[in-house]
């Protein structure tokens, strides 16, 4: 989650210092109310950024849940198959509650997975829901945003997932850039106001901010064009 991480807090290290004066105190209000309106990412993800990564609502017709099928798609994933020896990523029990190595011997018994010279191989019929389901690893593996296999995978179309992401991200880095704007206009307005921070300091900093944020928009049309062109 260290991408999302920083989308909770403010991008400095700022503590709130407040001073006696009166007439400091209104300009602190001032301030901290236009800092506490900084818009934060997971307001454009249009979805819960705690949303589950499965629901097991969606029925499948070999009777397997999406995400007892994701672990077929790993162990399929290397065309040579993997060594029996591999170890499973926790994250199979850490996010999706699954059992690997029991989970692992179901599929052996179902003649979907099969031993060759040391190596896990899918079966011919291993294959077939491999491909039929491969999407689900398309879905797990995105991380820009949240997912769950259960919505996602029906209508799943990584393209259209990956353009309407990009679109929420420069909505999102629009509306930061005005609000750094704010904050700048207001040290501009306020030139003898201090906060325990340095003026000029700040200035650049949220300067450099917007400079940025409109590098990034850049880079997002950019992809969304080529994507859109694909």
């Amino acid at each position: 989650m260290g991408f999302f991480s920083n989308l909770f807090k403010p991008s400095q290290n700022i503590n709130k210092t407040f001073t006696n004066k009166k007439a400091d105190k209104e300009l602190d209000s001032k301030y901290w109310n236009i800092w506490d309106k900084r818009p934060s990412l997971v307001d454009y993800y249009g979805r819960p950024w705690n949303l589950a990564p499965y629901t097991d609502k969606y029925k499948t017709d070999e009777g397997f849940k999406l995400r007892e099928l994701l672990l077929l798609i790993w162990w399929g994933k290397p065309k040579k198959g993997r060594k029996m020896s591999a170890s499973i990523p926790k994250y199979f029990f850490n996010d999706y509650a699954l059992n690997g190595d029991k989970l692992t011997q179901i599929f052996k018994r179902k003649g979907l997975l099969f031993e060759n010279n040391g190596q896990i191989i899918l079966t011919e019929q291993g294959k077939s829901i491999y491909n039929k389901y491969y999407t689900l690893w398309e879905v797990h593996s995105f991380k820009e945003l949240p997912t769950c296999l259960d919505s996602d995978f029906p209508n799943w179309n990584l393209k259209l997932f990956t353009i309407e992401w990009y679109k929420q991200k420069i909505k999102y880095l629009k509306a930061e850039n005005i609000h750094n704007k704010k904050i700048i206009d207001f040290y501009k307005d306020y030139p003898t106001y201090s906060n325990g921070l340095d003026r000029m300091d700040s200035v650049e900093y949220f300067q450099g901010e917007i400079e940025r944020n409109q590098l990034e928009i850049k880079a997002l049309l950019e992809k969304i064009q080529i994507l859109s062109n694909d």
